[in-house]
């Protein structure tokens, strides 16, 4: 007589998949931590594990943490699949991509000598088509929708017959960076009038 024992069906399922993103696409770190417990979640519904002998289905996720937004880097998660005869693990990461970093164009001084203005109105309007002009050559690009403002709102033009320096400073902000850039508008006085009396 024989005594005969039927070797389990080879256990199947369907492996997890990496997942990549950029730090772009989320507006905050809990977004990001939001996505990344998601994601575990779905892999490991999409298992469906079959076969072997009541398999159960393990990973170390609660160990792991999604990366820090701004740092980008990946994570990496260990499925594992136990039954009584075998023993099986699956890895993938969980990856983001840094942005890239903020590109621009400096804004540039600006120097000129009182007698160019006919009137301290002419004066007020040169600083601020130079405010302007300095903006829009900015150029931002890249990183994840910078925002550029200024304070020249609360800034002014020197007095025209005073001269001076007023001091404008832009900033550009976005998920991960704020850079802030400043600008000199110079107007130079005139040399006093020198003569001979009668």
């Amino acid at each position: 007589a024989d005594f005969t024992v039927t070797a389990p069906i080879d256990i199947t399922y369907t492996a997890p998949t990496d997942d990549s993103s950029n730090a772009c696409d989320y507006a905050t770190q809990g977004d990001l931590d939001t996505a990344f417990s998601n994601w575990v979640t779905a892999q490991t519904a999409a298992f469906n594990i079959a076969n072997g002998c009541a398999p159960v289905l393990t990973d170390n996720s609660a160990t792991a943490s999604a990366p820090v937004l701004c740092d980008g880097g990946s994570v990496t998660v260990t499925w594992t699949i136990t039954d009584l005869c075998e023993t099986i693990t699956e890895t993938v990461d969980f990856t983001v991509t840094t942005p890239i970093d903020i590109t621009y164009t400096a804004p540039a001084d600006d120097s000129s000598n009182a007698c160019d203005y006919a009137t301290q109105g002419d004066l007020d309007t040169a600083f601020s088509n130079w405010v302007t002009a300095q903006t829009a050559a900015f150029n931002i690009a890249n990183g994840c929708t910078p925002v550029l403002t200024d304070n020249s709102a609360t800034a002014s033009a020197p007095v025209l017959c005073d001269g001076g320096s007023v001091t404008v400073t832009w900033t550009i902000t976005d998920l991960c960076e704020t850079i802030t850039e400043t600008a000199d508008f110079t107007v130079t006085a005139p040399i006093d009038i020198t003569y001979t009396a009668p």
